[in-house]
C-alpha cells in the first residue's frame, strides 16, 4: 500500500468517527442540547403527547455550517400567517455577526430540502403544541407532527 493510499484511508476514518447520527424523541416537554460536527444528521420527532421540545445545536470546531429542513410536517394552527392560534415551529438563528433571525412555521409550511434554515454559529428548534385539549383524538387522526432533520452542510475547510 503506497503512502498516498494509506494518508486517504486516515483522513476518510478520521471523518467517518466524527459522523453521528442522533435523533430527538421529542416527549411531552423536551430540552437538548446538541454539538452539531462533521458528518452530523440528527432528527427530531414530535410524538402525539409532545407540548413543548426545544433542541439547541452550536456548531463544532469541524463543522462550518449547518442546515434544518423538515421530512414530514403539519402542525395544525388557526391563523397560518402568523402561526399564533395552534401548533408552531420556531427556529431561531444566531449567526458570526451576532445577528439573531427568528421564523415560525405551521400547517404545511416548513423548512425544506430546497429552502432549508442554514446558520453559521447556532440554531434553536422549538415545537410548540396549541392550547386545544379538546383536539388531542383529532390531532391523532391528522397524523399531525414534524420529523424534521439537521445536518452539517459545509466542513470546515469547504469552500
Amino acid at each position: 500500500v503506497n503512502m498516498l493510499t494509506l494518508h486517504g484511508l486516515l483522513i476518510m476514518a478520521a471523518f467517518a468517527s466524527q459522523a453521528s447520527s442522533i435523533s430527538v424523541l421529542c416527549g411531552k416537554d423536551t430540552k437538548k442540547h446538541m454539538m452539531v460536527n462533521a458528518g452530523t444528521y440528527s432528527q427530531i420527532i414530535t410524538q402525539p403527547e409532545t407540548v413543548k421540545c426545544t433542541v439547541d445545536y452550536k456548531l463544532s470546531l469541524t463543522c462550518k455550517e449547518m442546515r434544518l429542513s423538515c421530512q414530514r410536517f403539519f402542525l395544525p394552527n388557526e391563523n397560518p400567517p402568523k402561526c399564533n392560534r395552534g401548533d408552531f415551529l420556531r427556529v431561531k438563528v444566531g449567526d458570526r455577526s451576532g445577528v439573531s433571525r427568528v421564523a415560525k412555521y405551521c400547517q404545511h409550511y416548513s423548512p425544506t430540502e430546497y429552502n432549508p434554515v442554514i446558520s453559521s454559529r447556532t440554531m434553536r428548534v422549538q415545537y410548540n403544541k396549541g392550547l386545544r385539549k379538546e383536539q388531542f383524538v383529532q390531532d391523532r387522526r391528522l397524523k399531525k407532527g414534524m420529523v424534521c432533520t439537521v445536518t452539517c452542510s459545509r466542513m470546515k475547510g469547504d469552500i
